[in-house]
């Protein structure tokens, strides 16, 4: 075993301690320690140790995520877990993403990912199908609401550009349920939120996104589709999730003292539906 190293006099020298790992291991340290209280708030399918698992690896693999403060990053996974969402991985489900905040301090802010609002959608056992659609130009597209509500899309050979999107869905209980946004709403959807690549390589595909998450908001709603809805809510408004989570949540920061309820520290620039495509990319080599 090697001894301590010394300088050119021969004195010990102490050990340089890299901050960046220190806080590190402090984060994944509190959040095992408090594996007891974060077991009250999960549903029983979910155990502490996944949680804490999940989170060693988003933290140890996400550029700024131990910068962030402790109770911003709990109550994230907590509010994760209890709607049954892995965050950081390649299912796209949700994401833990480190932001500043007005003080220039490193926030945690859970982003619900398109394909973990369609999973609360499909398990809610509200909706048997759903469908989203783009509209070209030369389509033949009509559609009415009120008290006979219809929509007829006939696609045309040759496409031009993209004019409307729609989504479709038949409800558990026998109805029929559709959204249509004019490429218009979808833009000025697009513009409230961080405008990564995604949008110029791919724009069909992220404006079917958009009208997921709208459409969403339509639909008959189960208990933690009611919760998703909220978080992704607050979070656009540019608040925080611990105030936007259920009681349970709530109680186990409070537990440890690290409830805040959100004042001058809200996040800016959150109002992204999903994160910038720099942050997908790093999460997803997870």
């Amino acid at each position: 075993m090697a001894g301590p190293a010394t300088n050119g006099n021969g004195q010990i020298q102490k050990r340089q301690v890299d901050p960046a790992r220190e806080r590190e291991a402090s984060l994944i340290g509190m959040i095992q320690s408090m594996g007891p209280e974060i077991q009250r708030a999960l549903p029983k399918h979910i155990t502490a140790d996944r949680i804490a698992r999940i989170a060693m690896t988003a933290v140890r693999m996400t550029p700024h995520l131990a910068e962030c403060s402790t109770p911003s990053v709990l109550a994230c996974l907590l509010s994760s877990a209890q709607l049954g969402l892995e965050v950081n991985t390649p299912m796209g489900h949700a994401y833990l993403i480190p932001r500043k905040n007005k003080s220039g301090a490193y926030e945690c802010t859970l982003m619900l990912g398109y394909q973990g609002l369609l999973s609360l959608v499909d398990r809610s056992g509200c909706v048997t199908e759903r469908s989203f659609f783009i509209v070209h130009q030369g389509d033949h597209f009509e559609y009415e609401y009120g008290l006979n509500p219809n929509i007829i899309h006939k696609p045309c050979a040759n496409p031009g550009e993209m004019t409307h999107g729609y989504a479709t869905a038949k409800l558990a209980n026998g109805g029929r349920a559709f959204l249509v946004m004019t490429k218009r709403e979808i833009d000025a959807r697009k513009a409230r939120g961080a405008q990564g690549p995604a949008w110029r390589t791919d724009y069909e595909s992220m404006a079917k996104k958009t009208l997921a998450r709208e459409f969403t908001k339509w639909l008959p709603k189960s208990a933690e589709m009611a919760m998703a809805a909220q978080v992704d809510e607050t979070v656009e408004r540019g608040g925080r999730v611990a105030d936007a989570t259920s009681p349970e949540v709530i109680d186990v920061l409070a537990s440890a003292n690290m409830y805040e309820p959100s004042g001058d520290a809200l996040v800016d620039a959150i109002a992204s539906d999903e994160p910038t495509e720099d942050e997908i990319r790093r999460n997803d080599a997870t």
